[in-house]
């Protein structure tokens, strides 16, 4: 609730710094997981990792927009419909972003993981 209270409210204290550190934070956790499903998919013999790294990593979206949505319910002070919907229809823009961009993130960095392990593999 501190992030949607800052960026909905009126004050600004460390935002910056808490969004860096809390953006770093969901930047290594969404590398490491999708390069944990993707090499447990691997071991598997399932080589169809593209579209599920991108998804795996990219579901971070719905419990972003979960999270909004309950803040819009249960924290904010709307009082009218417009706001809320307005609110809600940011929050989904948001969501939408997000989820892309840790769904490249996962993507990217599962790529780069397959690449160094198979490229270790001597083929002879």
């Amino acid at each position: 609730l501190l992030l949607l209270s800052l960026i909905w409210g009126d004050t600004l204290p460390y935002f910056y710094t808490f969004l860096l550190v809390n953006g770093a934070l969901l930047a290594v956790a969404t590398a490491e997981t999708a390069i944990i499903f993707a090499y447990l998919q691997l071991c598997r013999e399932d080589f169809h990792w593209w579209w599920r790294s991108v998804l795996h990593s990219g579901s971070v979206a719905a419990y972003l927009f979960a999270y909004s949505v309950y803040y819009v319910v249960a924290a904010s002070e709307f009082s009218d419909f417009v706001s809320t919907a307005l609110c809600v229809a940011y929050s989904f823009v948001l969501s939408v972003a997000a989820g892309l961009a840790c769904g490249a993130l996962g993507f990217l960095s599962t790529h780069a993981f397959i690449r160094i392990i198979y490229g270790a593999v001597k083929a002879e």
